[in-house]
């Protein structure tokens, strides 16, 4: 989950495909940290960070950005295979015709093997297991439309000595989660229409002592938008999103705090956090040469449920001095809900002012950028 230039976790975004996937890691703990990426790197096309000043045809985003796209073509079928003392995983690539093709990958990751060799360096760590399964489907549908079609399911588990206190007992925990991802593109002579539709849904448990966890989150999106180029130096976008996204806390804690060993008195905590967000935006960008370029952008909701209604802004301006020295200076307003987690479990707004100078030099032989911001 990235923290970008000193800005909390829960402000930044990343993007798969055009949906916002929410906390994309695994092997995660209840702070939302994980330590391993949802995503296998051999999909991945390109990515695109924007440590500050997130373009606005995305939302929801009030500290950075990470865009990522998966890929547009396969040049021929291969299999991967990979075996480890804790893991056995594949990778394949088909193509199924001039374009079209589909990725698919799995791991299955064991304990015995990796804790056997080493038991008095990892005498807390009991087990765990992973099994995740990713498919990934590239469609032309016609000479105009193309259906990018993205899947993947994950269950982990795992089982730790930890001691609380005086108690000394052994925790359970684990998550089951998949997301399944769809954009629509319809390529014209001078413009692009995108369609884009996602579901995500994870449960995940934890038990030590006494107390129980138990935490249910469903994410559902739905976004259009439009773009069109005036000849080569003007463009412009409009879209709409709805993103709504709702996460259940079914707790058991101890009465007594210091203590929570089987058999102390506990209390039911339960909490629902739910966040509907309906927004639109515009953007344009003006290059008048090859050495300037600017752009711009708007935002704004459509109160749901009672919430608050706000705008964001942003504009900049890039000067290519040169083909090694670039200046770009961004600024901006921004809106972005934080996502409950197990510290904190409300829905609350939050707004950031953004201004940052970026140098870029790019040599033969080095590369170096500046930032303040």
């Amino acid at each position: 989950t990235p923290s970008l230039r000193g800005s909390a976790a829960n402000r930044s975004r990343v993007i798969l495909n055009g949906i916002p996937i929410y906390q994309p890691v695994r092997n995660s703990q209840i702070n939302g940290l994980g330590n391993f990426s949802l995503f296998i790197t051999e999909m991945v096309e390109s990515q695109y960070v924007y440590a500050s000043n997130p373009p606005l045809t995305y939302g929801n985003s009030s500290g950075g950005l990470v865009q990522i796209e998966t890929n547009q073509k396969v040049v021929q079928n291969s299999t991967q295979l990979s075996l480890s003392l804790a893991n056995v995983g594949f990778f394949r690539d088909q193509k199924l015709g001039e374009k079209a093709f589909v990725q698919a990958y799995g791991n299955f990751q064991f304990s015995d093997a990796f804790i056997g060799i080493q038991p008095r360096s990892l005498g807390f760590l009991k087990n765990f297991s992973t099994k995740d399964l990713g498919l990934h489907l590239h469609l032309p549908l016609g000479d105009k439309w193309t259906a990018k079609v993205f899947s993947y399911g994950i269950r982990e588990s795992y089982q730790i000595e930890t001691q609380v206190y005086a108690h000394r007992d052994i925790a359970l925990g684990g998550r089951d989660r998949s997301f399944h991802l769809l954009r629509l593109r319809k390529q014209g002579k001078s413009s692009v229409l995108n369609l884009h539709g996602g579901i995500d849904l994870s449960q995940s448990q934890y038990a030590f002592g006494n107390i129980r966890s138990n935490t249910q989150t469903r994410q559902s999106y739905l976004s259009a938008e439009y773009k069109v180029f005036v000849g080569r130096k003007f463009s412009w976008q409009v879209g709409a999103n709805y993103d709504g996204y709702a996460r259940a806390f079914r707790d058991t804690a101890s009465e007594l705090f210091f203590s929570v060993a089987e058999g102390v008195p506990t209390l039911a905590i339960d909490t629902l956090a739910r966040r509907p967000l309906l927004e639109g935006h515009a953007y344009g960008r003006w290059e008048p040469s090859d050495k300037l370029s600017f752009s711009a952008g708007i935002r704004s909701n459509a109160p749901l449920a009672g919430q608050e209604n706000f705008v964001s802004f942003q504009a900049s301006g890039r000067w290519n001095v040169s083909n090694a020295h670039s200046f770009l200076l961004s600024g901006g307003r921004y809106h972005s809900y934080m996502v409950p987690n197990f510290f904190f479990r409300g829905n609350e707004l939050l707004q950031v002012d953004q201004l940052a100078l970026d140098y870029t030099y790019n040599g033969e032989n080095t590369s170096i950028t500046v930032a303040i911001f």
